[in-house]
Formats: C-alpha cells, sequence, structure tokens
C-alpha cells in the first residue's frame, strides 16, 4: 500500500478512484479538510479537524483517531466499518446508504445523523447522545451494552411515522417524524431549545 502524508494547510483536493491502494496520513489540522475520498483510498485522521468536512464515498476507509478529526464527515455507501473509538472522534458525522458505524466510548458519535439504511451500534453510555434520523427509510440505532442508550435523544424529522426506523435499548424519540413504537422524549429528556416538537 502506498502511503501519503498530508501536512497542515487546508487541501480542497478530491481524491478519485484508485488502481491500487493508497493511505492518506492528515496529520495536520485541515489537511484533508473537504477532501472527497473514492474507491481504495483511506485515510488517517490524526489531528482535531484533520478531516474536517471530508466526503468517503464507496470503497473508501476513515479512521477518526482523534478528537474531532472527523467533525462534520460524510460516509457513503456500505463499506468497512466506521469505528469511532475515541471521544468526540466521530462528532457531527453523517452516514448513509447503508453505511454502518461503532461508537465504544462515551460522546464517540455525538450529534451523529444516521440515513438511509444505515446504523449505528452504541457501546457505552452516552456513546451517540443527540442522534438525528435524516430519512424515513430504516435508520437504525442498536444499544449493545448496560445503559448503553441511557438518555439517548434521537431527532426524527420529516415524514410522519417514519417506516423502519428502529429503536432499542431505552432511546427516546422527538420531532414530527418519530415512529409510532418509539418512547417519546417528554420533560427533563427533552434538549435545550427544542421548541414544541418536544414537550
Amino acid at each position: 500500500m502506498k502511503h501519503i502524508k498530508r501536512p497542515s494547510g487546508r487541501q480542497l483536493r478530491d481524491y478519485q478512484s484508485q488502481e491500487s491502494k493508497v493511505q492518506y496520513d492528515c496529520i495536520g489540522t485541515e489537511s484533508c479538510r473537504s477532501t472527497r475520498f473514492g474507491d481504495k483510498t483511506s485515510a488517517r485522521c490524526l489531528v482535531k479537524n484533520a478531516c474536517q468536512d471530508a466526503i468517503f464515498r464507496k470503497g473508501s476507509i476513515g479512521n477518526c483517531e482523534t478528537p474531532y478529526a472527523c467533525l462534520g464527515a460524510t460516509f457513503l455507501r456500505k463499506g468497512k466499518l466506521v469505528r469511532c473509538h475515541v471521544e468526540r472522534g466521530c462528532q457531527s458525522v453523517y452516514i448513509n446508504e447503508g453505511r454502518e458505524a461503532l461508537c465504544k466510548v462515551k460522546n464517540a458519535c455525538v450529534y451523529f445523523s444516521i440515513g438511509r439504511g444505515s446504523k449505528a451500534t452504541c457501546t457505552r453510555p452516552g456513546a451517540c447522545q443527540a442522534t438525528k434520523f435524516l430519512t424515513d427509510e430504516g435508520p437504525e440505532i442498536k444499544c449493545s451494552g448496560d445503559g448503553s442508550c441511557k438518555e439517548l435523544i434521537v431527532f426524527c424529522g420529516g415524514t410522519k411515522n417514519q417506516n423502519g426506523a428502529k429503536f432499542t435499548g431505552g432511546a427516546c424519540c422527538y420531532g414530527s417524524g418519530c415512529p409510532k413504537d418509539a418512547p417519546l422524549c417528554t420533560g427533563r429528556a427533552c434538549p435545550a431549545n427544542s421548541g414544541p416538537e418536544c414537550a
């Protein structure tokens, strides 16, 4: 595998699909910001904001190895699991089109957004706080440890009574698109400034 180091300085480059595997080591602040990673490319996001707003398309891998490394990044289509093992490593990340994420520490996936056919698995209390479901086509959040979804709040916008949205392990829902069988957030469970959609 070929390794390419990206130093400091904002880089707005589009790394297209590669004929052979290439790994980009994003070692500087904003060094891979807004980069589009394609097939057979991978990125190690090693400092704060290294991969901010990056897009990982089908066949690409992104490793968020430090807090805020992948702030606002997007992971599209089925591919390698998005591993969020560092606190706030995957903050404000968006997964869509069948991507799956594993959130293993507190606040690993805070402010996460889950789109069509995608799933986040949360294994620690607070790992997936303030999650948003952005579609009615089967987003899922799975809690696989004691208390792993305690106080988890999921926002469902869009279509009323979303089809296929799944909740397990004590998450509550607010917004116009909550599934019929989802427990609704009330009282203290409502986030600050949530407005009338959370009573």
